[in-house]
């Protein structure tokens, strides 16, 4: 079987550099030999790598309109979307959540995806190019204290299969990759929750990151509307087998 070279779209745009993820994903480019166009939040310091550094309120379509025009008036032809925010806020059971905390978490994870994804999916309508969206729980798991999280991934998984299917003809690819929340702070039950990953370490940026990197690049040419769960294995887990089950409770 003839071997293909990985390559990586020589132009990216990175939504949510300042985040953990977001920044891994900027440096894997940079080192890849990709120019990276950040997008962040107007009180968020862009990582350094970037080739060009946009901020604007995720919120607001009228400043996902002005990074599409400033990308486009500078003749730059990006070849790669990654949208790298998803935020879970602090865990709180639905009855004690506020209408205020839902539509943040709401408004950051979904809401920027689909303005993200409406402005600046047009700049890059021709065959390789690839749309990456990140997500916390969709596909695979739901948190009771994390209903703002899990009903914005839900959306933004949903989202990206939609949109596979309209940039299929273009040759346009979207994909997303799904990682945990983040582990509990109260030790004891983040001993727990450790025990009930397979790998037996929580994920990190870089393993989101070299995801990501897999996805975007040409060994993923023929994945489009996929979700790439990466957890460690903790998907795996159901009320029977988790090791803190002993089998004589079954």
């Amino acid at each position: 079987m003839e071997h293909h070279e990985t390559r990586i779209p020589s132009i990216a745009i990175v939504c949510g550099s300042d985040t953990q993820i977001g920044a891994a994903l900027v440096a894997r480019l940079h080192d890849s030999g990709a120019t990276t166009i950040t997008i962040d939040l107007p009180e968020a310091a862009a990582h350094p790598a970037a080739m060009l550094r946009l901020s604007g309120d995720f919120a607001e379509e009228r400043d996902w309109i002005a990074c599409a025009q400033d990308i486009q008036e500078r003749g730059l032809h990006p070849a790669m979307l990654a949208y790298a925010v998803s935020e879970a806020g602090d865990p709180t059971a639905l009855a004690d959540l506020g209408q205020a905390e839902w539509d943040r978490i709401i408004t950051r994870n979904l809401r920027g995806v689909y303005l993200a994804c409406k402005h600046l999916f047009p700049l890059m309508r021709r065959p390789g190019a690839a749309v990456l969206l990140s997500t916390m729980l969709a596909g695979w798991d739901a948190r009771a204290d994390l209903v703002a999280l899990s009903a914005s991934s839900g959306g933004v998984l949903a989202l990206a299969q939609a949109l596979a299917l309209s940039g299929a003809p273009l040759g346009v690819r979207v994909n997303t990759v799904c990682c945990p929340a983040p582990l509990p702070a109260d030790e004891t039950i983040r001993r727990r929750a450790l025990g009930r990953i397979p790998l037996g370490r929580a994920t990190g940026p870089d393993d989101v990151a070299d995801a990501m990197m897999f996805l975007l690049s040409d060994d993923a040419s023929y994945l489009t509307g996929s979700s790439l769960s990466v957890d460690g294995g903790q998907s795996l887990q159901s009320w029977s087998n988790a090791p803190d089950l002993p089998y004589s409770e079954l």
